[in-house]
């Protein structure tokens, strides 16, 4: 028959890793994914040293299969050297016994090639988990970025949060008093999710230059609410005057514009966090 009831009993073993991985690829999709743990927080892989990266306690979802790193393991890379550029790749390294279907997964170390200029990822063959006929397949998941001796991590897999947290996220709104230049009084910044928006009316306390452009000494946004490049707040009255506050990745707070003191303004802004 062309359909299967595959959760449900059928007298005989029936249901294989690729169900699985079908279903949960279905679900959340057929990538590679760092799942969060259970405070939401991600799992960090650290450079230990010129030669060993460490691998946290960590659950993966790659091509729908579900890989659990029970305990921290160490990948040694080889060094760097002076002057040169590379990129090696952390992988999963699947394999299956055609004989008998057994599957195993390890991590491996694909070394990319030294070179003076821009150096590039090594490249790998990676046949999908989601098929039976898979019986090997090397799938990167963080680069190794060596320059010189110097070795960075870059994690390539995208952070998959469980449904609970993302929920909690999507619904919970927080709220923090920030002060802008020129403006009399805190205005409040509100994030739902990763959406930050200013919505206010306040007065001007004092007047810029002519034309400003200038960052302000005094005036930061909180970690939390920074945007992930650029965030705008307008700000603008009914006699036909505007600026804007230039919001930076950093929390900086440029000034834009003229601003005359005295003025009855209305304060717009939106961005996306990181």
């Amino acid at each position: 028959m062309s359909i299967e009831l595959i959760t449900g009993k059928a007298g005989k073993n029936h249901i294989s890793a690729v169900d699985d991985a079908q279903l949960n690829a279905a679900l959340a999709g057929r990538g590679v994914y760092l799942l969060a743990s259970e405070d939401g927080s991600y799992p960090t892989i650290t450079v230990l040293d010129a030669n060993t990266i460490l691998i946290p306690v960590s659950h993966w979802l790659v091509n729908g299969r579900h890989i659990r790193i029970t305990s921290q393991e160490r990948l040694t890379i080889t060094s760097g050297q002076t002057g040169y550029n590379r990129i090696d790749l952390l992988c999963f390294t699947y394999t299956r016994q055609s004989n008998t279907g057994i599957e195993d997964i390890k991590l491996t170390v694909v070394r990319g090639t030294p070179t003076t200029g821009t150096a590039s990822a090594p490249s790998v063959s990676s046949p999908s988990l989601q098929s039976d006929t898979t019986v090997n397949s090397t799938i990167g998941f963080c680069q190794v970025s060596i320059t010189g001796l110097v070795p960075t991590v870059n994690v390539t897999a995208a952070k998959l949060g469980n449904i609970h947290n993302i929920s909690s996220r999507l619904d919970h709104v927080t709220s923090v008093s920030i002060g802008l230049p020129y403006i009399d009084r805190n205005v409040t910044l509100y994030k739902q999710g990763r959406l930050v928006m200013v919505s206010e009316q306040a007065v001007t306390s004092g007047n810029t230059p002519q034309n400003t452009h200038s960052v302000s000494p005094y005036h930061s946004i909180p970690a939390d609410y920074r945007p992930i490049k650029q965030g705008i707040i307008m700000l603008s009255d009914h006699g036909g005057q505007s600026a804007s506050f230039m919001v930076d990745k950093d929390g900086k707070v440029e000034i834009n514009g003229n601003i005359s003191n005295g003025r009855y303004m209305q304060i717009l802004g939106m961005w996306l966090t990181a």
